[in-house]
């Protein structure tokens, strides 16, 4: 679009993301995030304090999770043997990305006054990046729009031609319309029609008869201010792995209490390197170089990153001749026990 014919934005109007143009972040910017990732303090991990089930709290757990459920048969729950349990440890590593990615767009308005005075010594257009702007609050998705000094350029509104009016959409420039009543009333009338007069035309009432409406785009000014608007977007991206190899499903894992083991925040944040599971450093390494590849025209403002350990405790009962297994797990205690052996709703149900 070139600057003779600029776009139809009115500045009233919310435009979708895809109308504005990006603006990479400079390199300056990346060169300094690249050294913020090399200087970090060392890395602290608080010790695990796992509490291991007896067959007596298991037994209680068990209880008050068959009260919630009332289509359990609670016979199984107070009667079953533990036979043998097996303690694990799941670990889930959660990573926050907090960008910034800035756009901007050629706008207009009609033009009401004069071009706005200039804070800037010698009237140059801003560079986007250069303009101090700062998140109302971190690791919150917001959008927000400025306009840019020294863009605006005024110019004869080219819907109207500079006439401040334009003809009128409903009756074509003639000012009159068919009757309404008429029409409904088709055919031979007994008596005049009391709303034409018999005319068969009425006065129309979007224009007062006229023709003409005033122009909508310089709202009867007749000239147009053309501005640069910026547009800055933070988002946050957030990523999590779940280190998994019990039978409980993960979206039951993920809402699940757990023990924090570790947690940071920076500009950016160093992968895990020294933690005891060599699984959970991969992981994190995985995660955190590829989030500083994933959004190249986004400046990264801020990076956190968890790791969560959750117990799982998986028992074998028997009772009544059957044996089978069920788990408990969290800090919360949570049980999975897909193959209860007594459902109310039917012989053998799972339990979800």
């Amino acid at each position: 679009m070139s600057e003779d014919n600029p776009p139809a934005y009115r500045c009233d109007v919310i435009l979708a993301p895809s109308q504005y143009t990006t603006v990479p972040p400079p390199g300056p910017a990346r060169e300094q995030d690249r050294n913020h990732r090399t200087h970090r303090p060392s890395e602290i991990y608080h010790p695990l304090n796992l509490t291991l089930l007896s067959d007596a709290d298991i037994t209680d757990i068990v209880l008050a999770w068959v009260k919630t459920k009332t289509f359990l048969s609670s016979g199984p729950a107070k009667e079953f043997m533990v036979t043998s349990t097996n303690n694990d440890v799941i670990f889930f590593y959660f990573l926050e990305t907090f960008t910034e990615h800035r756009s901007v767009c050629m706008r207009f308005e009609p033009q009401i006054k004069d071009l706005p005075q200039s804070s800037n010594t010698n009237n140059q257009e801003p560079r986007p990046w250069k303009i101090a702007v700062s998140p109302v609050k971190m690791f919150s998705n917001q959008v927000c729009h400025y306009r840019l000094i020294n863009t605006d350029q005024h110019r004869g509104c080219q819907y109207c031609q500079e006439q401040q009016w334009v003809t009128c959409s409903r009756c074509g420039g003639v000012g009159q319309k068919p009757c309404a009543m008429c029409k409904v009333h088709q055919g031979p009338q007994s008596k005049q029609c009391s709303h034409c007069q018999g005319k068969r035309q009425v006065s129309c009432a979007a224009c007062m008869a006229l023709g003409r409406v005033c122009c909508k785009m310089c709202v009867g000014k007749g000239r147009l201010c053309y501005f640069k608007e910026l547009r800055v977007e933070y988002r946050t991206h957030m990523e999590n792995r779940l280190l998994t190899g019990c039978g409980v499903p993960e979206k039951k894992l993920l809402k699940a209490a757990g023990d924090v083991v570790h947690a940071s925040i920076g500009t950016t944040v160093r992968p895990l390197s020294q933690f005891s599971v060599p699984e959970v450093n991969d992981v994190s390494q995985q995660m955190v170089e590829a989030s500083h590849r994933r959004w190249p025209h986004c400046k990264v403002i801020q990076q956190r990153h968890l790791l969560k350990a959750i117990p799982v405790t998986f028992a074998q009962y028997y009772w009544k001749g059957e044996t089978g297994g069920f788990y408990i797990y969290g800090t919360d205690n949570r049980v999975y026990w897909p193959d209860y052996p007594q459902c109310r709703l039917s012989d053998r149900c799972t339990i979800a």
